[in-house]
């Protein structure tokens, strides 16, 4: 009984620690099927856009969850170049913040 008591322990504190892997690959499928990798290299090649890793590099230790949402769902310009970024109002802000966690994760 206690080995299973210890075994069970293990493997919720396993699930615990693999949630935000979880996460971090849903953010990329949703990037990925909305089309953000069109502008936007994942590690250091840029494109139209900066790369996530370049972003994430940017913002790194800044409390800027909420800003990349919104600039995500609303889109913007003139922080990167003059190209600007289009809106991506279907998004849902969890679906958005999933993209903004992985982001940041590079």
């Amino acid at each position: 009984m206690m080995r299973a008591m210890k075994w069970m322990g293990l493997c919720a504190g396993m699930l615990l620690l693999a949630s935000p892997l979880v996460h971090a690959a849903d953010g990329a499928a949703i990037a990925k099927a909305n089309n953000c990798m069109t502008c936007h290299g994942v590690d250091t090649r840029k494109m139209m856009g900066p790369s996530f890793k370049e972003i994430a590099n940017r913002y790194k230790g800044k409390n800027v969850e909420a800003l990349m949402v919104e600039r995500i769902k609303k889109g913007g310009s003139g922080e990167w170049g003059a190209m600007p970024m289009p809106a991506q109002p279907q998004l849902s802000d969890a679906d958005a913040r999933a993209i903004v966690k992985w982001m940041m994760a590079r």
